[in-house]
């Protein structure tokens, strides 16, 4: 049991220091390169930013899975698929990937990460293999519009595959604690220089990666476990950015905006418009993200009860969910094709 505890929180720290070491050289390439994201009406930010942050936090995780010794047919699976989503992420924040190309390459990047076979409940029928591949794409562009403010994506990440490092190293997965604990500690070095005010974004190529890690990493703690309970638990690790995700989907329809149109609309901006600085609403995101987790956590080892759990969350979700509609994003939501945004307070 010692070496399931000290192992993980190893690599957390060697992922944090690769994490923080790397940043700043990807931030200078970027400059040099002119890779920035530049403000307009549908961002929040007021100047230019490098945004190659991607590649700083895949460098993180990769010395520390290394540093895990983690060397497997599961583990090249899974690197794989990460490594793909990476030049995926990179390549489109370049030049605009179409979305379906974009979508078929993530659902190739899942699809690695189902064959290294450790990302699957072994519980589950066989005919729910296309779920779970679905479920991996979600959640990584569910992270990817997580990632609007600066410090979101990353803590909330962050927090969320801390709780799964410490699941794994509880139901003895040595692999998954990992690349939880590699994904962790990439998160919190990448935080150095992401946090308000942010010297640099992670873009596509980072948020796509924390989203298919976040993914695979609640596939495989829950995979030993009763497929009702799983579910639950998944759900549960993964409740902030999916919860974001239905807001922006539902305020987008009712204001007439296309889904792939951005917009000051997320969780965080609402949070912000209630009188909340960035970093306020980043830490109230995170401490969310890690609380619910935890449940899911608490849940897949059955010490919390499943149907009660599922009814509450269900009840907070469409709670919250009716509270941020009420949030005035645009100027007369429900009047179709207005694409303006009200500012958002200074800090």
């Amino acid at each position: 049991m010692t070496s399931a505890v000290t192992v993980p929180v190893t690599v957390a720290v060697v992922g944090a220091v690769g994490a923080l070491l790397a940043t700043p050289v990807a931030r200078a390439v970027a400059i040099r390169l002119g890779v920035t994201d530049n403000p307009d009406g549908r961002k929040a930010h007021t100047t230019p930013t490098p945004y190659l942050g991607g590649l700083a936090i895949a460098f993180g995780i990769v010395v520390g899975v290394l540093a895990g010794r983690s060397f497997s047919w599961a583990a090249t699976a899974v690197a794989a698929g990460a490594l793909l989503l990476v030049v995926v992420g990179v390549v489109d924040d370049l030049r605009n990937l179409s979305p379906v190309l974009r979508l078929g390459l993530e659902a190739g990047a899942a699809g690695l990460a189902l064959l290294g076979g450790v990302a699957f409940p072994v519980h589950a029928p066989v005919v729910l293999l296309p779920v779970a591949l679905a479920w991996i794409v979600l959640l990584a562009n569910s992270v990817n519009l997580l990632d609007n403010m600066d410090g979101a994506a990353a803590s909330s990440t962050g927090a969320v595959a801390g709780v799964l490092a410490v699941g794994a190293a509880l139901f003895e997965q040595p692999l998954t604690a990992v690349f939880a604990a590699a994904t962790a500690g990439a998160c919190a070095g990448f935080l150095r220089w992401n946090w308000r005010p942010a010297r640099i974004f992670m873009g596509d190529g980072g948020s796509l990666l924390l989203g298919y890690l976040l993914a695979v990493g609640s596939l495989a703690v829950v995979r030993d476990v009763e497929l009702g309970r799983a579910a639950v638990a998944m759900v549960l690790f993964a409740a902030l950015p999916l919860f974001d995700t239905s807001l922006v989907v539902i305020s987008r329809r009712r204001a007439g905006r296309s889904f792939l149109q951005g917009g000051t609309d997320h969780s965080s901006h609402r949070l912000r418009r209630a009188g909340l600085s960035v970093g306020g609403s980043a830490a109230i995101l995170a401490a969310a993200a890690a609380a619910l987790a935890t449940m899911g956590l608490f849940v897949a080892r059955g010490q919390l009860p499943v149907v009660p759990v599922a009814i509450v969350a269900a009840t907070a979700w469409a709670v919250l969910l009716t509270l941020g509609l009420r949030v005035s994003c645009y100027p007369g939501d429900r009047v179709r094709r207005r694409t303006e945004t009200i500012p958002l307070p200074h800090n």
